[in-house]
């Protein structure tokens, strides 16, 4: 399996195949080989139409070799990374990979709990998000609802292990900070243009007197930087990073699940930039921490490690 290498004219691809029995391998082929309009030729349109930045002819040209030899190497019953010889080209703008994990592997990457603490002779609340998706978001917002009910302003947020998630959750879990209504959160640019996401309304803190301080390390990617990086353009100087550079990945995805056909794609279609001032996230340079200090690792009782214990000392002095 090759390491994920996206460069900065980027359009990637990954193509998620299980492993294919001789009896699967029939299915998936016929799938690949639709009558007048094969799959890959599918994929293909839809990377030329929305991939950003623009893909090059040649690589285009590789990359339907390169399908076409999947294909014919699952009719054949043959795994696929034996048949794939990606080329140069699609080595540096594409990677490929297989979705069987396993099961120790998945264990030892496998995100932690959702966690909420309540400090209450601080009057801080610690809320820890291991990613953004639906479920998360719901548990944000009952935590946020839960401390303006016991009258708490002081967040401190643990995304260390949050490698980010649905950009659509993300967008809704920063509307429950908005500083007011009309906010920017992020600039989008994409082959269709430039589009400005804003909130809609007043968050549901009380913006005058909110702070956090977030924990962020090198796992914190993606949509948890646009998480982090908005919340500090709102709140300058009341809303501070803790620990060490976040990834650098200001790129945002287009996935696309093709039901029954064994195949999962997704691509780069659009960059971001975050809050009002469109500040980017540099790539493999992330966002800088306002307090550099060592990240430690996320153990059953976050009230016991130096970060959190930093982090508290900080809102309180």
């Amino acid at each position: 399996m090759r390491r994920f290498a996206v460069g900065v004219l980027t359009a990637c691809i990954a193509l998620t195949l299980s492993a294919p029995t001789h009896a699967q391998s029939g299915e998936i082929y016929e799938s690949l080989q639709e009558a007048g309009d094969p799959l890959w030729e599918q994929v293909l349109r839809r990377i030329q139409t929305d991939a950003y930045p623009r893909v090059s002819r040649q690589c285009m040209r590789r990359l339907r070799r390169l399908f076409q030899e999947m294909a014919h190497g699952i009719r054949r019953g043959v795994d696929y990374k034996d048949v794939s010889r990606i080329p140069h080209c699609l080595d540096r703008y594409f990677t490929f990979r297989y979705a069987s994990v396993s099961p120790r592997r998945r264990r030892r990457h496998l995100p932690s709990k959702s966690l909420l603490i309540r400090i209450r002779n601080k009057n801080i609340v610690y809320v820890r998000l291991p990613k953004f998706d639906a479920e998360e978001t719901r548990f944000l917002y009952d935590a946020v609802v839960a401390a303006n009910d016991a009258g708490v302003t002081d967040y401190i947020f643990d995304l260390r292990q949050n490698p980010g998630g649905l950009v659509a959750s993300t967008l809704r879990a920063l509307r429950f900070f908005s500083p007011r209504a009309g906010a920017v959160i992020i600039t989008v640019r994409s082959r269709s243009g430039v589009r400005t996401v804003r909130t809609h309304a007043h968050g549901l803190v009380h913006s005058g007197q909110f702070r956090a301080r977030i924990l962020v390390g090198p796992r914190c990617a993606s949509a948890c930087e646009m998480f982090v990086g908005t919340l500090r353009a709102w709140y300058p100087g009341r809303v501070l990073l803790m620990g060490k550079h976040t990834y650098g990945k200001g790129t945002i995805y287009q996935v696309q699940n093709i039901e029954g056909r064994g195949l999962v794609f997704s691509y780069t279609n659009g960059v971001y930039y975050i809050g009002p001032h469109a500040l980017p996230v540099r790539k493999k340079v992330g966002l800088a921490p306002d307090i550099r200090m060592p990240i430690g690792t996320q153990g059953e009782n976050p009230l016991q490690e130096s970060i959190v214990l930093a982090a508290l000392r900080a809102l309180v002095d």
